[in-house]
């Protein structure tokens, strides 16, 4: 099987979650024997881009995976130029394809196959649309972000319906992509994943002092401002516990205190790798969600997990390895945060190690690369699905 997956970067050169999760996909499935087309929109010319394309790849994925970059193409800025942009990618990515070698299947991440699902682009090759979190169709607050959502709608309300089929990260997005009209048959399982090298061995022994993490950026969707407050109520009582952000917060938006450090923007994994060591509880209070790659790393570390019941959330975090809240609910974080603080040592190892376990059942990027083949195997066999209800 031949298949050309697209999408808008790729990481290194671009950061986000959209884009390690190509280049991981491209890299497993081509381990698995896949021959993979990866066509991916970039800055430089290819001559320039460092590293240079083929030093991320392995000699054995060299042999079945094939790095397509393809120059971003300039837009002047105004309000929705990011969509029409991704319009012109999705072009360009298109008019590159035509001159290569067929393919049997198109995974299209985001809006890169705009240009593809007309029905007159390539009527003989399948095209599957990955929109990842749907954030713009989760609720969010001010209404800015609310204009943004309508503009994003409705060109991805175009590019699914008009797909043969549709990605989804976990069954927690399942309800949104029904109730635009897609049905269950037409969506295939295609999570996020992590690398065996994140996993350790035994999770940390927690101390007396709780200790929690935060890692992500200032936005309101994140749910910061909720956490905020209830920190201050917890400081206040004078509780045992520490907390650590890691991510660009604001100096206005900290809460000042010695038991709160703000490690700022970390880029160096390994150094991630070392907070994350030292924690118990990532806690992640967000509005809306995809599929987090930060609970998969906090998993990896040993960690128990405290987190919204948003996005597919509910596919990593139960009670067995954490605390599973609703949205938008300083009562229910507050709760939370203080049973934590008060939970004895054999039962956070235990959450501990079920985070551990569960990551290593679901959630290696060896796992997701084949859950992934076989959803594309069984809709080219016209096939009933595999995967349904697995995590």
């Amino acid at each position: 099987m031949r298949i050309a997956l697209l999408t808008d970067g790729l990481f290194p050169y671009k950061i986000g979650g959209m884009q390690k999760h190509s280049l991981l996909l491209a890299k497993y499935l081509a381990r698995q024997g896949v021959a993979v087309d990866l066509y991916f929109a970039c800055e430089q010319p290819i001559a320039e881009l460092q590293p240079a394309p083929n030093e991320l790849l392995t000699a054995d994925e060299k042999a079945y995976l094939q790095l397509k970059p393809i120059l971003r193409p300039k837009v002047r800025y105004f309000p929705g130029h990011y969509v029409w942009q991704s319009y012109l990618i999705s072009k360009h990515i298109w008019a590159h394809l035509q001159q290569s070698a067929p393919v049997d299947f198109i995974y299209a991440q985001g809006f890169t196959g705009w240009y593809f699902v007309r029905k007159s682009a390539n009527p003989n090759i399948p095209i599957g649309v990955h929109p990842h979190g749907l954030e713009m169709y989760q609720p969010t607050i001010s209404l800015k972000a609310k204009a943004q959502q309508w503009v994003l709608r409705m060109a991805m309300n175009y590019n699914l319906r008009q797909a043969d089929v549709v990605f989804a990260l976990g069954e927690g997005l399942y309800p949104i992509l029904n109730n635009m009209g897609i049905p269950k048959p037409k969506i295939l399982l295609s999570p996020n994943g992590i690398a065996a090298d994140w996993l350790v061995e035994q999770p940390h022994k927690s101390t007396l002092a709780r200790r929690f993490l935060f890692i992500g950026r200032y936005e309101l969707r994140k749910g910061i401002a909720e956490l905020n407050t209830v920190l201050q109520k917890l400081l206040a009582d004078e509780l045992n516990f520490t907390f650590d952000f890691v991510g660009p917060i604001p100096v206005e938006k900290q809460v000042a205190h010695p038991n709160i450090t703000y490690w700022g923007t970390i880029k160096a994994e390994a150094r991630v790798k070392e907070i994350l060591s030292n924690c118990d509880v990532l806690v992640l209070p967000s509005h809306s969600e995809g599929m987090p790659t930060v609970i998969l790393e906090a998993m990896a570390s040993g960690l128990a997990i405290l987190a919204t019941d948003v996005g597919t959330v509910r596919s990593m975090v139960c009670d067995d390895n954490g605390w599973l809240i609703p949205a938008k609910s300083e009562e229910a974080l507050e709760n939370a945060m203080r049973e934590i603080i008060h939970c004895d040592e054999e039962a956070m190892m235990a959450k501990q190690q079920a985070s551990l376990r569960k990551l290593k059942a679901n959630f290696l990027w060896e796992k997701v690369a084949e859950t992934t083949r076989s959803e594309i195997v069984r809709f080219l066999k016209n096939e009933t699905p595999k995967f349904t209800a697995t995590l």
